[in-house]
C-alpha cells in the first residue's frame, strides 16, 4: 500500500467526502478488520476541528455466529439503546462515514428467514436514521478499503498480501487518488458531472427507453418534478456540501412507482442478505416487479421483492458511462458502492425524497401519491452494457439519445 496515497485518500474522506464542520460529531460505521483505518479517520477529524468521533463496530464472524445459535426471539426485536443512539445523533446532525469491507459471501449458509427477520426489526426501529442520510438532513459518506476476505474474493488466484495490495490500486485508482490534489481531481469530477445532469434536467423527459442485446426492453416514467443529481450534494438545511459515494461516477434521479414497464437484464451480480444472486431478469407491469428469474439464487431474489412494502417497485435509476473508471477496472467488486458506479443500474425500493421537488416534509402517504416509491430497503441492481442504448422521450414526444453503446452521447 501506498501510504502517501492512503493519507491522501484520508484527507479526502473528510475534508472532500464528509466535509466535517468544526464541533460536528462524527458516526464511523467500521468493520472491526478495518479498525486501524477508522482510527486515521478519527484522528483527521479531529485535526479538522470535529466534535466528539464515534464508532459503531461491524463484526462478520460475530454476526454468523449469532445467526447460527441465538435464539429465535432475539432476532424479532431491536436493541432499544442503538436505537436511540443512532436517531439521537441523527437529530443532532452528526456526519456518517460508512465503511464497506465485509465479504460478500459472509453469511452464505446461514438462515435467510433469520436475516429477513433481523434486517425488518432493524429497519423498522432505524427508520428515522435511513430517513435522515435519503433526505439528506446531514452529511454522510459511503466508502471502501480492503479487507483480506473481500480481497480474495476478487482475486482468488494471488495471496492474501497481493490480493490486499491490488485492491488497494483499484481503490486509489477509482476514488481518484493520485500524486496530485485528490481534493482538487474531485472538484473537476463534479464540474464533469454536473454538465452532465443540467443537461437532463433542462430535457425534463417524461420517460427513458432503455435496450440492450442482453434482452432489456424497458421504458421507465420519471416522476413529475424529478430532478438530476450527482457528484456531490447539499444538506436539507445547512446546504453544506459533501459527496454521499466514494467512488462515485452516477447520475440519479427517481422514476415514478407506477410507471416502470418492460424486462431489464442485470449485467453484475446482487449482494443480498449475505448471499449472491446471479445472472438475473426482472419483469415490470406499471411499475410492479411481476416476475424474476435467475441462474443463482432464485429464491433469494424472490424473497427481495416480497420482502417488505415497496421492494417490488423501483426507487431510483442511475446513469453510469461504461467507460467510467470504475468500469475500466475490469474487475467485479462484489460490492455495490463500486459495482454501481460501473454500470447504469436501478434500485429496488426506497426512493431519495431529495431527488423531486415539493418532497420536503410531505409524509409517506402524500410522497406515494406523488409517484414517489417507498420502503425500508433501498438494494441497487446493475443493468449497464457496453451496447445499452438509452433514450429519453420528451413530453411533447421528441426522442433525445442519452445513450449509444453504452456511453453518454452528451
Amino acid at each position: 500500500m501506498n501510504h502517501k496515497l492512503l493519507e491522501k485518500y484520508v484527507e479526502l474522506i473528510i475534508r472532500k467526502g464528509i466535509n466535517i464542520q468544526p464541533k460536528q460529531q462524527l458516526l464511523i460505521i467500521c468493520p472491526i478488520e478495518c479498525a486501524w483505518f477508522a482510527h486515521e479517520l478519527m484522528k483527521a477529524a479531529y485535526s479538522a476541528e470535529s466534535g466528539e468521533v464515534f464508532i459503531r463496530w461491524i463484526d462478520d464472524e460475530g454476526e454468523r455466529i449469532r445467526y447460527i445459535h441465538a435464539p429465535d426471539y432475539v432476532f424479532t426485536s431491536y436493541p432499544e439503546w442503538n436505537k436511540l443512539m443512532m436517531n439521537k445523533l441523527c437529530k443532532e446532525k452528526a456526519a456518517v462515514i460508512s465503511i464497506l469491507s465485509t465479504d460478500p459471501s459472509a453469511l452464505q449458509g446461514v438462515s435467510q428467514e433469520r436475516i429477513q427477520q433481523d434486517m425488518q426489526s432493524a429497519q423498522i426501529a432505524l427508520q428515522y436514521y435511513r430517513d435522515s442520510l435519503m433526505s439528506n438532513r446531514t452529511q454522510w459518506c459511503v466508502l471502501s478499503i480492503p479487507s483480506p476476505s473481500w480481497a480474495q474474493k476478487i482475486f482468488p488466484n494471488l495471496e492474501v498480501d497481493k490480493a490486499m495490495e491490488k485492491l488497494w490500486e483499484k481503490i486509489f485508482l477509482t476514488s481518484h487518488i493520485d500524486r496530485n490534489d485528490p481534493i482538487n481531481n474531485w472538484n473537476i469530477h463534479i464540474k464533469e458531472l454536473e454538465v452532465r445532469l443540467n443537461i437532463l434536467n433542462k430535457y425534463n423527459f417524461k420517460e427513458l427507453i432503455f435496450e440492450n442485446s442482453l434482452g432489456t426492453k424497458l421504458t421507465l416514467e420519471l416522476v413529475k418534478g424529478h430532478i438530476w443529481t450527482g457528484g456531490s450534494e447539499r444538506t436539507l438545511e445547512d446546504k453544506i456540501e459533501f459527496i454521499a459515494n466514494i467512488p462515485t461516477e452516477e447520475i440519479f434521479t427517481t422514476p415514478k412507482r407506477d410507471g416502470v414497464n418492460g424486462v431489464v437484464y442485470a449485467t453484475k451480480p446482487l449482494i443480498y442478505m449475505g448471499d449472491i444472486i446471479e445472472d438475473f431478469v426482472i419483469e415490470f407491469d406499471r411499475g410492479k416487479v411481476i416476475n424474476v428469474s435467475a441462474r443463482k439464487n432464485q429464491k433469494l431474489l424472490e424473497k427481495l421483492v416480497s420482502s417488505t412494502f415497496g421492494t417490488n417497485f423501483l426507487g431510483e435509476v442511475a446513469l453510469v458511462p461504461y467507460d467510467s473508471p470504475v468500469s475500466k477496472s475490469e474487475i467485479i467488486f462484489y460490492n455495490s458502492l463500486y459495482d454501481e458506479n460501473a454500470s447504469c443500474h436501478l434500485a429496488l425500493g426506497k426512493a431519495y425524497p431529495s431527488t423531486v421537488k415539493g418532497t420536503e416534509g410531505k409524509s409517506e402517504e402524500e410522497l406515494l401519491k406523488m409517484g414517489v416509491n417507498c420502503s425500508m430497503e433501498h438494494e441497487d441492481f446493475m443493468i449497464g452494457s457496453d451496447d445499452m442504448n438509452i433514450t429519453g422521450i420528451m413530453y411533447n414526444g421528441k426522442k433525445i439519445p442519452i445513450f449509444i453503446n453504452g456511453n453518454f452521447v452528451f
